[in-house]
Order: C-alpha cells, then structure tokens, then sequence
C-alpha cells in the first residue's frame, strides 16, 4: 500500500478572512493573531491505491509567517476527488511510484554508512 505526505498552502481572499473571522467568533473560539491572518497550511496523508486523502495537521498562518494555531484532527479517510487541489498534486506522485520503488530512503545520502 502507497501512501504519500504533503502540504497545502490555502492563501486567503480579504473576505474569506473577514468570513473566517465572524465564523471563530460565532463558535467561541479565539481570534487573538486572526488580525494578520494570511494563510492556511493543511498536511495531508494519500492513499494512492484506495484513492483517498485524509487531513493530518491544519495550522494558520500571519503576514510575518508566524504560526496563529494549530491543530491536529486526524480526520477520517475521505475519497479523493478528481478535481481537487489534492488530487492534482497526488495524480502524478502515485504514478511515479507506482512504476518505481524509489523513495527518499533508497537514495544514498539517506543511507547509513559505516565509516572503514
């Protein structure tokens, strides 16, 4: 079984802000930092042979790239849909390493070797 990591970087509009904003606000949770929110880093897990995707770690991000918060719902295993963002980026990675067994390890500046 195939699985990849990566991260989604989710650069907000001025009214997605404003929206997100009044929406932690209505659900009682903090908007100290929210000022200068700039983005959202999303890390996802994929399941290249059960086509599916689930979240790992969801963090937001200020103008400065400073971390506001963070959060680790491991949410549950959803189909990836072929027209998400996901998707895109997973298509060709699954390909690749469907037709090879080449990870970061095989490479050897991630091997151990012992010193003659």
């Amino acid at each position: 079984m195939r699985k990849i990591f990566f991260g989604l970087l989710f650069v907000q509009s001025q009214r997605y802000k404003e929206d997100f904003l009044k929406i932690r606000k209505q659900n009682g949770l903090s908007v100290d930092g929210y000022q200068d929110y700039a983005y959202t880093m999303e890390s996802l897990e994929i399941e290249c042979s059960a086509d599916r995707q689930r979240s790992l770690e969801t963090a937001d991000y200020d103008v400065n790239d400073r971390k506001i918060s963070e959060s680790f719902p491991i949410s549950g295993w959803r189909h990836l849909s072929e027209d998400s963002i996901a998707a895109s980026i997973a298509a060709p990675l699954c390909r690749q390493h469907a037709v090879s067994n080449t990870w970061w390890w095989d490479y050897p500046e991630h091997q151990n070797h012992d010193e003659d």
